[in-house]
């Protein structure tokens, strides 16, 4: 009989362990329904602790009032052909949106709303890789051989 009473507290015990893990279960997933809250309105985390988590650094949100991305890029491009540049560079965009509109605006932020006019046919990317505007003076296939 020795045999059926260690059989019987085993199995009172698996049952007392089944408990602790539903119990523990129930828990766990509570504790993400907080974490999620708490992520989700908690405030945003420095920019250092991103850092450190491999995450690309963005800069600065955006400032409110400047122009929309397309209205930055477009003037950016028809100053440059004004000043008799043959396009510009994606980097030399950014560049050129942080220094008269966005402070700090990194590449991240903006080149991938660059390409994407691109794409769309808004501005021309060059087979140079540089983008111009759509304007009257660089229209045609004349304009892609000076473009290197």
């Amino acid at each position: 009989m020795g045999h059926q009473l260690d059989s019987q507290a085993i199995e009172n015990r698996l049952r007392e362990i089944r408990e602790a893990i539903s119990a523990l279960q129930l828990e766990a997933d509570e504790l993400a329904v907080a974490l999620r809250v708490f992520e989700r309105f908690s405030p945003a985390e420095p920019s250092s602790k991103k850092k450190k988590g491999g995450k690309p650094k963005l800069g600065p949100a955006r400032p409110g009032g400047i122009p929309t991305n397309f209205e930055m890029t477009e003037m950016i491009l028809k100053g440059s052909e004004r000043e008799g540049k043959n396009g510009l560079t994606a980097n030399e965009i950014v560049e050129q949106i942080g220094r008269r509109y966005w402070p700090g605006v990194v590449g991240a932020q903006i080149l991938p709303v660059i390409y994407h006019f691109a794409r769309q046919g808004r501005i021309r990317k060059t087979s140079g890789g540089k983008f111009k505007s759509l304007h009257k003076n660089n229209e045609g296939s004349d304009g892609d051989a000076r473009d290197n």
